[in-house]
């Protein structure tokens, strides 16, 4: 996905799109849209020729960063627990992840990675991260950190409606 232009110029700083004036606001929020979508499409990029897909490259980096739980990971990736139930599904008939029951609330499911789901993180750990990082390079660290503030703002206020 490359970034959506009008006459050259990125949309988030398009004023006008034809005979449409843009709000600050429709600006700010095709512009998080796009965002997420130049992440979605550098993390595919960058699994591309794997034997697995980006969604499950990201959530085995997040079992392997140290969460365990079906619900942790689809909070932290932003996913339908639907969705992550699917995905540790096919990543266990894969011989990636195994689930357990957590013997204090047998309630509950705990995922770990197998050997096999070890060395898929290893593998493609680098090139995700460098992928996040190119997408994140014109911004410096302080930036980054305020971008995040920012976000977490914005979430919390979606969260309140």
């Amino acid at each position: 996905m490359s970034n959506p232009k009008v006459n050259g110029v990125p949309i988030v700083l398009a004023e006008k799109l034809g005979e449409l004036a843009l709000s600050d606001v429709e600006r700010v929020a095709g512009g998080l849209h796009i965002a997420s979508r130049l992440i979605s499409a550098a993390t595919a990029r960058a699994v591309r020729g794997q034997e697995i897909s980006a969604a499950e490259a990201t959530f085995i980096l997040k079992l392997k960063q140290g969460l365990g739980s079906p619900s942790q990971i689809a909070t932290c990736l932003g996913l339908d627990p639907s969705n992550v139930s699917r995905m540790m599904r096919n990543l266990e008939a894969r011989g990636l992840v195994r689930r357990s029951m957590v013997e204090e609330n047998r309630a509950r499911i705990s995922v770990t990675l197998t050997d096999a789901g070890e060395a898929a993180a290893s593998q493609v750990a680098p090139a995700i991260r460098h992928a996040e990082s190119a997408v994140l390079a014109a911004l410096d660290e302080d930036e980054i950190k305020q971008m995040r503030r920012w976000l977490e703002r914005v979430c919390l206020g979606v969260e309140r409606e």
